[in-house]
């Protein structure tokens, strides 16, 4: 439950006891298209093994 108090001190700390880590619910990347193809392009090229 989110009830956007993370500005008032007393309140944040009462709900970080809750759950104290904090989860963004969406992230929001802007990328030009030349970046997202030098991207894809180095992704390509180095693989990376999990």
């Amino acid at each position: 439950m989110n009830v956007m108090a993370a500005n008032i001190p007393r309140f944040a700390d009462f709900i970080m006891g809750f759950s104290p880590k904090i989860v963004p619910y969406y992230t929001v990347t802007l990328r030009s298209k030349k970046y997202s193809l030098m991207r894809i392009l180095y992704q390509a090229t180095h693989e990376e093994t999990e």
